[in-house]
């Protein structure tokens, strides 16, 4: 009889666990559900952003200048092979890397050129300021702005 009893309640705490795992089962399904989506939603966002894109080749074109890529030796060959591709921990080496001067880091010079280069015109900000706004504010915005004009 002691040997039922025994063989039986490790049974139960088996039938237990393999119960609380099929309740819990379904919960963490739909919390790993959503973290899934929710990752591949960013992935696919980054693989289509044509600006990140856009960033990730200035990068490499900085790191082949600094690396002396591309810069002809006396016959008339590359020095330095062309990067194809950096490591995005080598990122942090910009905000290290100073100029001639040394004031300013190759991340300062990068941010500089980005910024000249992706700044819409004046005017393009002042038409989505207003556009942004809605309502009464945005009336008010177009409102200075054809003032101002």
């Amino acid at each position: 009889a002691t040997q039922q009893t025994v063989g039986s309640a490790s049974r139960l705490c088996s039938k237990l666990r393999a119960t609380r795992f099929k309740l819990e089962f379904d919960i963490v399904q739909d919390l790993v559900v959503d973290k899934m989506n929710l990752m591949t939603g960013a992935l696919k966002e980054i693989l289509q952003s044509k600006s990140l894109a856009s960033l990730m080749h200035i990068l490499l074109d900085l790191g082949n200048a600094l690396n002396g890529a591309g810069i002809t030796n006396q016959y008339n060959r590359c020095s330095v092979q062309l990067a194809r591709g950096f490591k995005l921990e080598s990122l942090a080496k910009l905000k290290s890397t100073k100029s001639f001067n040394r004031r300013t880091t190759a991340l300062h010079f990068l941010v500089a050129n980005i910024e000249k280069s992706m700044l819409p015109p004046p005017a393009a900000v002042e038409e989505n300021e207003g556009e942004e706004q809605g309502g009464k504010e945005g009336a008010k915005a177009q409102q200075q702005k054809k003032e101002r004009e």
